[in-house]
């Protein structure tokens, strides 16, 4: 898509009221947050060193403590929630003797274990099913690229496998990976095929029929692939926009295309190079994450946050005061109202602790504002499969010691003026 560009003017500069800020233990490629019904956000973080994985559930009324904590030894990965909130993380502590850990989401107790196999990946398709896609033939010397949907269902106290469904659509390198599958509702899902030491690139379309436990293959979506070179799987990147379109782009590239899924059309399409950037903005380890209200995307990179307009195609960048010096590589998170939990490197602070810092837009202001905070049927979190009811959209607490209220420059004196 062709847009002239020009340069956002502003003459009063970017302003933030700092409220407050908290630490993490955790280091920072291992910390993120999860969204989870009833009002509730999952913190997880592994400790290396100690080999212990932390989880840690807050209220969105009070994101500064924690209402339950549990330090568990061993190295857990988050692999998926299910809708009532129940955690699944694999126990990877003894690589060749995996583990699937059930976790209760009011107790942080572990509900059961059993032996598991080495997907990292999974779809939620209700409280008790859960799907994964692998090798059709599990033998580490299998080379041949057929992928197959295996179905687990919770029964009883552990997960068995009632269903190996054969795909058609594959990897085209036995290196391959199909991985990062979202949810987009309705039992539809997509995930990415990746290929190992190419530039593959692309996004399957898929359905699941529950009740005949059918998988119906949609389509695949070819995004641009990467003009610069690639990693050992390629960098290639997929987000689900809250009003269902798909996102897609490379980490250290110019290139993003947003698609509707139904007709598998790219509907907007822009580079980076034809964007009016600010200074410190680099094509460098983007990361790129939609906001409420499927129009901004929060861009954060080494040196900052931006906040990027799809309609406009309008870049600015977002100041923190008080925090000029930290370093963005965090795993940051949307909450369900579109404010922002930034886990950020501090190094100020003791090295494997992190900083996180919630702060809201003027943007994501005007947006609750005309729409009504409870009635955000559509500010879901759809990275973490956890449906939320327009009842569960209540807004955190900004009075909390950890929110930060962040302004960006805008040409509407009355939109960038927070309510």
């Amino acid at each position: 898509m062709q847009s002239k560009i020009e340069p956002a003017i502003n003459d009063r500069g970017t302003q933030s009221i700092i409220k407050g800020s908290k630490i993490e233990e955790g280091y920072i490629v291992w910390s993120k947050y999860f969204n989870l019904p009833n009002k509730r956000i999952l913190f997880y973080a592994q400790d290396h060193e100690q080999k212990t994985t932390t989880l840690k559930i807050y209220s969105t009324d009070d994101l500064n403590i924690s209402i339950i904590k549990n330090i568990m030894e061993g190295d857990f990965r988050f692999l998926c929630i299910a809708p009532n909130g129940t955690i699944l993380l694999r126990d990877q502590s003894e690589f060749f003797k995996q583990k699937l850990v059930k976790i209760c989401p009011k107790t942080l107790s572990v509900i059961s274990t059993q032996p598991w196999k080495y997907n990292r990946y999974a779809g939620v398709i209700d409280n008790e099913r859960f799907f994964v896609i692998r090798k059709a033939d599990d033998s580490f010397k299998n080379k041949k690229l057929e992928r197959c949907l295996l179905v687990y269902k919770w029964d009883e106290n552990s997960y068995v496998n009632t269903n190996k469904i054969q795909l058609s659509a594959h990897p085209n390198t036995a290196g391959g990976d199909m991985s990062d599958i979202r949810s987009l509702g309705n039992n539809r899902y997509c995930c990415i095929m990746r290929g190992h030491n190419t530039d593959e690139f692309r996004v399957l379309l898929f359905d699941f029929d529950s009740k005949n436990n059918e998988v119906n293959e949609l389509g695949i979506i070819q995004p641009i692939v990467q003009v610069h070179g690639c990693s050992s799987s390629a960098s290639g990147e997929l987000e689900v926009l809250p009003n269902g379109q798909l996102l897609t782009y490379h980490d250290c590239d110019d290139n993003v295309q947003i698609w509707d899924p139904q007709t598998r059309r790219c509907v907007k399409e822009w580079n980076w190079a034809d964007v009016q950037k600010p200074d410190n903005f680099q094509l460098l380890c983007l990361k790129i994450m939609p906001l409420a209200d499927s129009i901004h995307l929060l861009v954060s990179q080494g040196e900052g946050f931006f906040l990027f307009n799809t309609d406009t195609l309008e870049l600015k960048k977002i100041e923190l005061e008080g925090h000029p010096t930290l370093e963005y590589h965090g795993n940051h998170h949307i909450l369900a109202n579109g404010q922002v939990l930034a886990t950020i490197v501090d190094r100020a602070i003791t090295k494997d602790w992190i900083r996180v810092l919630h702060f809201d837009l003027p943007e994501m202001v005007f947006y609750r504002k005309q729409i009504g905070v409870n009635k955000q049927s559509q500010c879901v979190s759809s990275r973490f499969f956890t449906p939320v009811s327009p009842n569960e959209q209540t807004e955190p607490n900004l009075s909390s010691t950890v929110t930060i209220l962040a302004k960006t420059p805008s040409d509407d004196d009355n939109r960038s003026r927070p309510v």
